[in-house]
């Protein structure tokens, strides 16, 4: 039994060293995850980039209509 649990230590070592090293290494699915979430990234930037420019074109449209009535 004592001639056992040394080897038993070693291939719970390696098997840990092993799992490790796979949880690591990035898959297709995390690859595409990421891409997923870059494109989701730089939607939600270009949104708010677009509803700043409108909220300004609706600023100075007001404004214009404003002068306009006011002339």
């Amino acid at each position: 039994m004592r001639k056992l649990f040394p080897f038993t230590i070693i291939i719970v070592v390696i098997s840990l060293a092993f799992m490790l090293a796979a949880c690591e290494k990035e898959g297709t699915a995390e690859k595409a995850g990421k891409k997923v979430d870059n494109i989701v990234k730089k939607t939600k930037e270009n949104i708010n980039n677009a509803i700043d420019e409108t909220k300004e074109a609706a600023e100075k449209a007001k404004k214009k209509a404003e002068d306009e009535v006011n002339y």
